[in-house]
């Protein structure tokens, strides 16, 4: 988002219409971010008529007057591909601009089902929001997980990959509830501690002469371990 996927959008059609192209402007349904649901509108309020649609069907019948057809948030639009071909095969000149992934970075397989079908596709970059470089990833502010959620930047900010990845990992870790007993109890398990007392009936069975030695090795639990053990433990504290 907020890579101007929209602006490109409106500038395109206008410069058609300018061409003096017949054109149709399509756009979701459920998009009333900035104002009356129908119209396209840019993140900077730059307002063009639309013609609002939950699916590309909707506009089968009014499409055969117009040179140019242009679709607004066309990740939303279930029948996408089935309709952007079966226009384009008809004669029409068909502009989509779309989402390619979701806010966690999952595909939106109809944009990505059409861009094998395209003769030109324009993949544009935002501005990252923490430390402003080039962003191709959306993250969401919100906890909300549904995939179709509109919002604009009070739900939704674009990111690099380093910031989308570190604002992923604190929201997951802001989503669980440390004073959970049972939250508590899973991340510090109890520990259980094997008891190297001998009995004084054991250490009277020893040898006199292995039992200064015994007790050295149970003063030191370390010795214990073997060798392999000792040497993993040293390989994860260096990895660390």
């Amino acid at each position: 988002m907020f890579s101007g996927k929209t602006t490109e959008l409106v500038r395109r059609v206008r410069r058609y219409q300018a061409a003096s192209k017949l054109c149709l402007l399509l756009n979701y349904k459920g998009d009333a971010r900035y104002a009356e649901a129908g119209n396209v509108v840019t993140h900077d309020l730059t307002q063009l008529k639309a013609h609002p649609v939950e699916t590309l069907e909707e506009a089968h019948n009014r499409v055969w007057q117009y040179d140019v057809i242009a679709v607004d948030e066309g990740q939303f639009m279930p029948d996408l591909v089935e309709w952007a071909e079966r226009w384009a095969n008809e004669g029409k000149l068909v502009l989509v601009a779309a989402l390619d992934g979701t806010f966690k970075r999952q595909p939106f397989l109809p944009v990505l089902q059409l861009v094998s079908l395209a003769e030109d596709v324009t993949k544009l970059k935002a501005v990252c929001a923490q430390c402003h470089r080039e962003a191709a990833f959306t993250h969401r502010k919100s906890p909300e997980d549904a995939v179709e959620l509109v919002g604009g930047r009070d739900k939704y900010e674009a990111l690099c990959r380093a910031c989308h990845a570190q604002s992923s990992t604190e929201m997951a870790l802001s989503s669980i509830n440390l004073n959970s007993p049972s939250a508590v109890s899973c991340m510090h398990p109890p520990v259980k501690r094997k008891s190297t007392r001998i009995s004084n009936a054991r250490r009277a069975s020893l040898p006199e002469a292995g039992r200064e030695n015994r007790s050295k090795i149970i003063s030191n639990p370390s010795i214990l371990q073997s060798p392999s053990r000792r040497r993993r433990s040293l390989q994860a504290v260096t990895i660390r």
